[in-house]
């Protein structure tokens, strides 16, 4: 999550600097305010889905021994990681996909550009 978040905010400051400022009613440097608002609104949503899946990791990787120990180990000795829906995220392929192939760089672009209209 923190090279995300580096990336994602590197690339919101870089795009605002490389914005051009000639129909702009207010110069680059006031709108920094307002850019680290959306900065903090795409990464807030981003790392609580993120903080979420380790408070359930830290659950599944310290069951004690004991049934829900063995259900899980019963789980994941038949899972197939490419397909599979599993009460763990560990072993969701969905929940895989989601949090391992969204491109926060791009989603920031993607942003950036609906927000920079609402500014000129």
């Amino acid at each position: 999550m923190a090279v995300e978040d580096g990336a994602v905010l590197g690339h919101l400051l870089g795009k605002l600097q490389n914005h051009d400022t000639q129909n702009n009613r207010r110069p680059n440097k006031v709108l920094i305010p307002e850019l680290l608002v959306l900065y903090e609104k795409l990464r807030k949503s981003r790392t609580a889905v993120n903080v979420q899946g380790a408070v359930q990791m830290r659950a599944f990787y310290h069951l004690p021994d004991g049934p829900l120990q063995e259900e899980r180990d019963d789980l994941l000795q038949d899972l197939d990681l490419s397909t599979s829906s599993c009460k763990w995220n560990w072993g969701d392929a969905q929940y895989q996909k989601a949090l391992m192939g969204f491109d926060s760089v791009v989603d920031a672009a993607e942003q950036f550009d609906r927000w920079i209209e609402c500014q000129v």
